[in-house]
């Protein structure tokens, strides 16, 4: 079965999100550094996640784009930042997309700094369990 056919936009932008330093690596080492770096301007410029991990060869032979992408009850979260002062109060919730286009959520990392966005380089937005 391939699975490229049933992958979505949404899906495509959290998996380059998610896969793009380490993508950097590959290109480098193996010289496709322009071409990567061509693919994500465009994307950049809105153009199509999709073509550019066809294009690219990203989809092929990968898990499930949408796989890298965790929904449901599942999904990261903020795992209960806690507010100086307020110590019994804690902030649950999931970073995502800065602008909205994909489907990735985000954690703080270990060192608590917050997620960012591997395409464009901007924070990605908290947005808090209701």
């Amino acid at each position: 079965m391939d699975r490229s056919l049933a992958v979505t936009e949404r899906g495509a932008l959290a998996h380059l999100c998610t896969h793009l330093p380490a993508y950097r690596d590959l290109a480098e080492a193996g010289s496709w550094s322009e071409d990567l770096d061509w693919w994500i301007g465009k994307v950049r410029d809105g153009g199509s996640a999709v073509d550019a991990c066809r294009e690219l060869g990203l989809l092929d032979g990968e898990a499930d784009t949408d796989g890298a992408v965790s929904r449901g009850p599942d999904t990261p979260s903020s795992t209960g930042g806690r507010l100086v002062g307020l110590s019994d109060v804690v902030l649950t919730g999931q970073y995502r997309c800065p602008s909205g286009r994909c489907a990735r959520r985000g954690q703080r990392d270990d060192r608590g700094r917050t997620p960012v966005c591997e395409l464009s380089g901007v924070t990605m937005s908290f947005h808090a369990d209701a």
